[in-house]
């Protein structure tokens, strides 16, 4: 019996989505898996997987900053370009880079730092049916949908126009309205038009006693000049480091580039040893803060400290609680393999805030106050 022979036509193919998708290289891939198998911990962690981690990501953001010219503590890594898109956006917002942009009114509601800066222009869709099926979707997954709609309908209708969706915001146009971009432009108020415009006399408080040697050291280090950045130049910052003796690294100045370039040698060369003084060194900030806010009397005062939250030596916090109290200063502490709630403590008397480095991300922390309040 005779077997019918077959012909395959057969061609080559151009992808041409790489826009939206890029197929990874041999070389990318082989090193994904090498780290998946080898390196797999978490890189913000303190023990030996999770470092082995941080220095593959480490060593990754140095090449590409090296490839294209920047500062390693420029790179940030994302999950995809969506995410990406929106830390530029937020950060441009956050900086007041932007006379306008474009966003939905449940994002600019819900965020704080815009609706607090920004004026919102309502035109184009009400964003009032965020649910919708295909009619090729299964009979199960319509049923499913449809039940949530009725759960949403009876217990979160509230909710939702809080939220922003199901309602139209006041002066809202629809889309057929034409804008003139001058129009946009005049109706935005700049971020820094809004924020209050009085500087800030900072002073760092640095732990630098024997228990912050390794990783708790270095990793103050690391925050502190990665989110120096999102100090503006306006503001006057000084430095303290202490173990059982206070010293003043860097008197109170304003934070132009000459201070900038002290304030990171200063950080980069700081040194452990000794026992822990951490309330002398409160002592000597807020004296630093209230001698130059008589140089600066409309400014802001505000004092940061970090440190792991143990203090063995010089007074207690009940000695100047009184102090610190009158004089009204926030406190903001930042703890590292910390006592978190001595430094709570520390931070709860003037309604400062205390952040845990053991489990947030430091940076992204202080850029938020820093963006906030600096």
């Amino acid at each position: 019996m005779a077997e019918k022979s077959t012909r395959r036509e057969t061609s080559a193919v151009i992808y041409a989505d790489n826009a939206a998708t890029t197929k990874m290289s041999d070389a990318a891939i082989h090193t994904m898996i090498t780290l998946m198998n080898e390196s797999w911990g978490n890189p913000s962690s303190l023990y030996t997987h999770g470092q082995k981690a941080k220095e593959a990501l480490e060593a990754a953001r140095g090449e590409i900053a090296a490839v294209i010219g920047a500062e390693p503590r420029e790179i940030f890594f994302t999950s995809g370009g969506s995410e990406a898109d929106n830390q530029a956006l937020r950060t441009a917002a956050e900086r007041g880079t932007f006379d306008a942009f474009v966003l939905e009114y449940q994002y600019y509601l819900n965020d704080s730092t815009l609706s607090k800066n920004y004026q919102f222009i309502p035109f184009g869709y009400i964003h009032d049916n965020p649910l919708a099926v295909i009619e090729s979707t299964d009979e199960t997954a319509k049923r499913i949908l449809s039940l949530f709609a009725d759960y949403c309908e009876e217990n979160g209708g509230e909710l939702a126009k809080k939220d922003g969706f199901n309602t139209a915001p006041d002066g809202f146009t629809e889309m057929t309205a034409e804008y003139t971009g001058e129009e946009l432009i005049n109706a935005q108020k700049l971020y820094k038009e809004n924020k209050d415009s009085k500087p800030i006399v900072c002073v760092f408080v640095a732990d630098v006693s024997g228990s912050m040697v390794g990783e708790p050291i270095n990793a103050l280090k690391e925050s502190l000049i990665n989110s120096m950045q999102y100090i503006n130049t306006e503001n006057y910052i000084g430095f303290v480091s202490y173990s059982d003796i206070v010293t003043i690294e860097l008197p109170i100045a304003q934070f132009d580039l000459t201070q900038q370039s002290l304030f990171k040698g200063t950080v980069e060369s700081l040194q452990t040893n000794g026992t822990t003084a951490t309330f002398d060194a409160v002592c000597v900030a807020m004296k630093m803060v209230e001698d130059k806010l008589t140089e600066v009397p409309d400014a802001k005062p505000m004092i940061f400290v970090l440190s792991d939250g143990e203090t063995n030596e010089g007074h207690s916090l009940s000695d100047i609680s009184d102090i610190i109290s009158g004089l009204k200063i926030p406190i903001y502490t930042i703890g590292y393999n910390a006592n978190i709630d001595a430094l709570a403590q520390l931070s709860d008397i003037n309604e400062g805030i205390c952040i845990n480095a053991g489990t947030d991300d430091i940076t992204y922390q202080l850029k938020q106050l820093f963006n906030a309040n600096m």
